[in-house]
């Protein structure tokens, strides 16, 4: 699967075709952390030794990249060890740059990968939150003891067909299929709902944090198929599909939890609904 990211259902609406814009010159953030260029990344993994790279974008439509990079700094300056360490960003986070410039082009973004001596090793997909989970990875990789990857199978590249005036749209979704696209988008807008509560009360950010795992927790299945689906049906037809999922989840959470200001009584009450579905 090539790097594509969990799409927030507010940044599928909003997503324009625009140029890739590449990332700043080659720098070192912090104590470690060295930021490439996408063109640049497969030269500055390591040849020797260990490397650990974050795939991440400073755009924040791109709602899981949020804060990657900074959490990355932040484990750099405490980190003893030898790995190097690597970030390549783009923006906006739609489109993606070639698949060329990386050296494993599969998983979703953020992602977290590891290389010995210039291969491939393991990943971890995802956004990480606790700093615990990132040096269990980083451990492991530089200890060998990650499970051993799948040989990558590179897609095989075929010319564009020509454009059909009645290509077939693809198939209506059925309920279930609805159901599990509703439970991503109700997670991505509490998400972002909770996200400027805990900025605002960074007191209760513990709460709200919670409340969204709770949801996560509850209907993990549904998010993790309603993510497939939205990589999987592409086309102007499932951006429309799209259109009432969103607006809908958007009028249900305003009725449950109005927001008119974020203060401690309506972040908690949107917290309680958000726990409580």
């Amino acid at each position: 699967m090539k790097i594509r990211a969990i799409s927030c259902a507010l940044a599928l609406l909003l997503a324009a075709t625009v140029p890739v814009i590449a990332a700043a010159q080659p720098t070192q953030r912090g104590a470690r952390v060295s930021l490439v260029k996408p063109e640049a990344l497969k030269a500055a993994i390591s040849p020797k030794g260990y490397t650990i790279l974050l795939i991440t974008s400073p755009d924040p439509k791109c709602t899981y990249c949020v804060g990657q990079s900074q959490f990355f700094d932040k484990f750099a300056a405490t980190y003893q060890g030898n790995a190097k360490l690597l970030d390549v960003q783009w923006a906006p986070w739609r489109p993606f740059p070639p698949d060329e410039y990386f050296p494993r082009p599969e998983g979703f973004i953020p992602v977290w990968q590891a290389f010995k001596n210039g291969e491939f090793i393991g990943q971890k997909d995802g956004r990480i939150t606790d700093q615990s989970v990132l040096a269990t990875f980083v451990d492991d990789a530089t200890n060998d003891r990650l499970p051993t990857p799948k040989p990558y199978k590179p897609p095989t590249k075929t010319a564009d067909p020509s454009p059909q005036p009645n290509q077939v749209s693809a198939p209506a979704l059925t309920p279930q299929e609805a159901q599990a696209l509703a439970s991503m988008v109700r997670r991505d807008l509490a998400q972002a709902a909770l996200q400027r509560c805990s900025k605002a009360l960074p007191g209760a950010s513990a709460q709200f944090n919670q409340a969204l795992a709770t949801y996560e927790q509850r209907h993990k299945a549904d998010i993790e198929w309603g993510t497939r689906l939205l990589i999987t049906r592409t086309g102007k037809s499932a951006a429309q599909e799209m259109n009432p999922i969103v607006s809908q989840q958007m009028k249900r959470l305003q009725a449950q939890a109005p927001m008119k200001s974020v203060t401690l009584e309506s972040c908690g009450q949107l917290a309680d609904a958000v726990a409580k579905d």
